[in-house]
Formats: C-alpha cells, structure tokens, sequence
C-alpha cells in the first residue's frame, strides 16, 4: 500500500472506550416548556443536535417577552411586564434601535438642532431645543402628535392631558409638537381640551424628517393624500393598524377602561377596556373632526400620512423613545409617564 494511504494502528481498548462512551452519550432533547431567557440561549449551544429548534423557538419567544439591560440603560421590548400591557412591539425595529439609541443617545437630540417650529398661542417661530434646558437631570417629554385633525392625535391628547399634572408636579417639562399650522393647532387646543401654552406647530414635518419619522404609505407616489390614506386604514404601509382598530371593538383585559365613573360598559365588568368601548370613544371623536375637518386640517396635504413619535429626553440624552409604525399606533401614555419619572432608557415602536 501508498505511503500516502498508511493506516495507524489504534489500540483495541482505545477503539472500544470510544464506542462506549459514545453510546452512553445522551441524544439531545428538546424541553417540554419553554425555557426563560437566558437559559434557551445556554440549552441551545449546548444541545447542537436541536440548536436549529431551540434558537426557532427563541426567536418566537422573544418578540413577546422583555429583555432587560442595566438600569441606566434598559431597553424595553415586547410585552413591558412592569406596566401589565399587552401589545406587542417590533422585535427588530427595537433592537436597531437600541444598538444606536443604548449607545449614543444624543444622536436625536442632535438631529434636532436648528429646527423651529411654532407658538401656537402667538405664531411665532422658536427653536424647539431652546424650549427647555438641556442639563443632566432636566427631563421633557416631547410628543410628536401626528397631524391636528387625526384621530391618533386626539385620542393621545385626551389621555396625555389627564397626566400633566403628575408630569409637572415632578418637575417634568412636557413640548407638545403638531402637525400644520398655528390655527390648527388652537382650534385643536380649544376643541380637545389640550393646554394651549404646551402646544406647538410644525407646518412642513421638519421635526418629523430631522427624526426620520415615518413618512406613511408609499411617500413617493404622485397621487393625493387621501388615497394614499385608504390602504393605510387596512394596513398597508401602517402595520398594527388593523390589530388597533379589533382591539376597539373588541376589547382588551390588559388596558384600562377607557371611561371614568359608571357607564352603560360596567354590564360587561370593570377594571379593563370592555369590548366597544374604545370603538365608541373613536366614533365620538370622529363625529368632532369631520365637523371641524376644514379648520383642523394640514395645509400642507403631505402631512396627513405623516405618522409622528415620543422622545424624552434628560439633558441631551433619550430615556424614552416611541416610533410610531402606523395610524393609531401612537405612544402608549402609561409607558411615557413611567419613562419620565424612572432612570431608564426604553425603545419602542408601535
């Protein structure tokens, strides 16, 4: 035989040890339940034969669980457990957002230099990072609404409302921003019961481009607004939407009531968001802009797809951030105020 094709000889008592030992190797498994992170990473490296299952199931798993990083550095995903909610967030939205906001918060900060908008008790133009003082320590909570006359912006406005006086009580600065002009934005003040010294009006989306908000379906397309809005209402180009709207009518055990006091829903049990109720606040609301469309309505038509977010910041650093995915899936009111008034840092998107 070729030197090139020699045989080693092993020693027999070699050759049987390693048959033993590979029979008495335990077949990997596959657990029953699934297992908390991160003991699923650790099962799943050391189990190579169901590696491709576990890390499958993991993956699953994540999108409706939190990932908890330090304190002063806690990103948020999925289901947020302190605050009981429900809704589900973008698992990979969440983590490109944490990658960028975890480590280098002041980048949105910084987009926002020179940007003006304006007063919507006078008109008068101001830089909207003049507004407050950008020192360690300083927190503003910063919504950006959506345009003055969409249902997403009314329905945060009356629930935002309801919180500033434990925002401001904790020395929380709230600059609230809209879409269109100084006009729309009073009538909306008057009309939705918002404070108007709070408000402010962005007519052209500055603030919203310098963020890289979304813009809304199909944002290069030469056809008006109001058909690019139709298949938004069904969800394309909007995810979440059509989730939103179910939940309206049909209800929601891991939100609150949407009414105070007793009302007719109080047949259906108390503590939660009974089926139609949310439903019938958006009718209620919808009845107010249609009436008051004209007076409310973006001059600017490019902005009604234009969907908004939440910043808070503390100093010149982000400890909230919400990204709106599409219509009606703005900031959840509860997960702000927590932000604002907790050192944490927490990236979301709706």
């Amino acid at each position: 035989m070729s030197s090139n094709h020699a045989l080693t000889r092993v020693p027999a008592a070699h050759l049987s040890h390693a048959v033993s030992s590979r029979s008495q190797t335990p077949a990997a498994t596959y657990p029953s339940e699934p297992l908390p992170f991160p003991s699923r990473v650790l099962n799943a490296t050391a189990q190579s034969r169901a590696s491709s299952r576990v890390l499958h199931r993991f993956n699953q798993t994540l999108q409706v669980r939190q990932w908890h990083l330090p304190r002063k550095s806690q990103l948020c995903l999925g289901t947020d457990l302190r605050l009981g909610s429900k809704r589900r967030r973008s698992l990979s939205h969440g983590v490109s957002k944490a990658r960028s906001g975890a480590a280098r918060s002041s980048l949105d900060y910084d987009a926002l230099k020179g940007v003006q908008v304006l007063e919507a008790a006078s008109g008068q133009p101001v830089e909207l990072l003049s507004l407050w003082a950008a020192k360690p320590g300083v927190r503003v909570v910063i919504p950006f609404m959506t345009h003055f006359a969409d249902l997403s912006s009314w329905e945060f406005a009356q629930k935002l409302a309801k919180k500033l006086p434990e925002l401001q009580a904790n020395g929380v600065r709230i600059v609230a921003v809209g879409l269109g002009s100084p006009d729309n934005a009073r009538r909306f003040a008057e009309t939705v019961g918002f404070p108007l010294q709070l408000l402010y009006a962005d007519p052209t989306g500055a603030c919203y481009r310098a963020l890289n908000f979304s813009p809304g379906f199909a944002p290069e397309a030469g056809v008006s607004p109001y058909l690019k809005l139709l298949p938004m209402l069904m969800g394309i180009g909007s995810p979440g939407t059509i989730q939103e709207v179910a939940r309206g009518y049909f209800g929601d055990r891991g939100s609150k009531p949407v009414f105070e006091g007793s009302t007719p829903f109080d047949i259906l049990g108390k503590g939660y968001q009974r089926p139609m109720e949310l439903a019938t606040l958006r009718l209620f609301n919808m009845f107010g802009i249609l009436q008051k469309w004209g007076e409310m309505s973006p001059p600017e038509t490019r902005l009604l797809t234009q969907q908004g977010g939440s910043i808070v910041f503390d100093g010149e650093d982000v400890v909230f951030k919400h990204v709106d995915s599409g219509i009606l899936k703005y900031t959840d009111v509860d997960a702000l105020v927590a932000a604002a008034l907790q050192e944490t840092l927490t990236v979301t998107s709706g």
